[in-house]
């Protein structure tokens, strides 16, 4: 900031004529290069985007720490953090029995009631991640993974199942593909929502097989029709023990004949599908892509992605390197790819519980629910669809209301008091430059209504 000044000061005077002049001049000039930031790092601007887009409040403080970092350092911190996610407490039930063994001792009332209580719990469980400063990284990246390997608690009704299915794909952040393919084609959560603990060698089942092939791996278009049928003859027998809660295979009830799948021939059985799908060459791009549309853009058509896609692949399918070409790439940092995703309601709410006095999880699970994502219980086996799909009119207005009810009387006092800037507000809060409205208002009080109001404060 001051370098400009003294070069045009530089400009006028002969500093040739005057080596002590020269000397005072150079000092000043290099002592503000100081001062400033250290080249490659990242811009205030540059910091915000990637905490919104990342799943982390947005902060004075993170920013603050951010722009010590270039983009590369930034990145790899991020990284370093699914090596060791931050423990959560788990509730005192969970190493008991599985609950539906107590249906005759509690009663029809009194087992739905406890079971309810508990499928409860584990939302609060969820949610409680996604608002955790320290742990939101990681409970985004899980919602994430759970609204791909989908289920849903009002079908599955097993609150022990639940959050056995969310623990195993906590696990597997930082791990690799085919090893959490390996885990959820066990997963007796997924494996009854699915039907697959009803899949039969006479009669297969064949609704864990499709979404096997197009939503789990492949993608459609690239399989058939005849792959999904011997995926589901392969998967017959593949079931759950429900005493225990565990996977369990049954030979008795397996289709042990030779099958065709992705043009190769065996005997194959459930677990056999990881590696049979792992030398597609669309396994990558399919998940590679997802990631993409969360991350970056919804504008799949880039040379880029298809870069990453094949760098995913040759790591052998390991998850931090997709991440870390996900974040590292110059789509993700590109001017024009900020502010044009919508935030769903956990990036929505996280924003607001940051600046908010109220930190109990159990309020942000309920407010999720009524913007649209009551966790657990997404709308169907394909997930929430996110986009503009999170907004309608009644979404649109809650949205405002929430925003109105935590920040407007807080931060009225403080702008009142000068305790927090008008600019540092902007900055916060909203994604990308306000609009001329809000520069116009001159009143506290009508300067947080337009900024509540802004669209900006719904992208990231």
């Amino acid at each position: 900031m001051y370098q400009k000044p003294l070069l045009e000061c530089a400009n006028r005077v002969n500093l040739t004529s005057s080596p002590s002049l020269l000397r005072i001049f150079l000092s000043c000039f290099f002592c503000s290069a100081l001062c400033l930031p250290a080249w490659g790092a990242l811009s205030p601007e540059e910091a915000r985007h990637f905490l919104l887009r990342s799943g982390q409040p947005v902060t004075a403080e993170r920013i603050s720490e951010l722009t010590e970092l270039t983009r590369e350092e930034a990145v790899e911190e991020l990284i370093a953090r699914l090596e060791t996610p931050p423990l959560r407490d788990l509730p005192e039930w969970f190493d008991e029995p599985p609950l539906h063994l107590r249906r005759e001792e509690l009663g029809g009332r009194a087992f739905r009631r406890l079971r309810n209580r508990r499928i409860e719990e584990v939302r609060r469980w969820m949610g409680e991640q996604l608002i955790d400063p320290e742990n939101s990284f990681h409970g985004h990246l899980l919602l994430f993974w759970h609204n791909h390997f989908t289920t849903e608690a009002r079908v599955v009704r097993h609150p022990k199942l639940l959050l056995q299915q969310l623990l195993t794909l906590r696990e597997g952040l930082g791990g690799n593909y085919l090893d959490l393919l390996e885990d959820m084609i066990r997963d007796p959560a997924i494996l009854i929502y699915l039907d697959n603990h009803r899949n039969r060698g006479r009669n297969p089942n064949e609704n864990f097989a499709r979404e096997w092939f197009e939503l789990f791996t492949l993608g459609e278009g690239n399989y058939s029709e005849g792959d999904v049928r011997e995926a589901a003859r392969a998967l017959t027998g593949w079931g759950v023990h429900m005493a225990s809660g565990t996977h369990r295979f049954f030979p008795r009830h397996h289709d042990d004949g030779e099958k065709s799948i992705l043009g190769q021939q065996g005997h194959w059985q459930g677990g056999d599908l990881p590696s049979l799908v792992s030398g597609e060459p669309a396994l990558a791009l399919n998940l590679t892509r997802k990631f993409w549309q969360h991350y970056i853009s919804p504008i799949e058509e880039s040379e880029q992605l298809f870069e990453l896609a094949a760098s995913f692949r040759e790591s052998g399918y390991s998850l931090p390197t997709l991440l870390h070409g996900i974040f590292s790439s110059e789509a993700f940092w590109a001017p024009e790819n900020r502010s044009i995703l919508l935030k769903g309601p956990a990036d929505f709410l996280l924003q607001i519980s940051t600046h908010s006095l109220r930190n109990q999880p159990t309020h942000w699970t309920r407010l999720m629910g009524q913007l649209g994502q009551r966790l657990l219980n997404p709308p169907n086996v394909k997930g929430w669809p996110g986009g503009i799909h999170w907004l309608s009119g009644r979404s649109i207005i809650r949205r405002i209301q929430i925003a109105r009810g935590h920040y407007f009387w807080k931060y009225l006092r403080e702008l009142r008091r000068g305790a927090v800037s008008r600019e540092a507000l902007r900055f916060l809060w909203l994604a990308d430059a306000p609009s001329g409205v809000i520069e116009e208002a001159t009143h506290p009080r009508e300067f947080l209504n337009q900024l509540i109001h802004d669209p900006a404060l719904q992208l990231k």
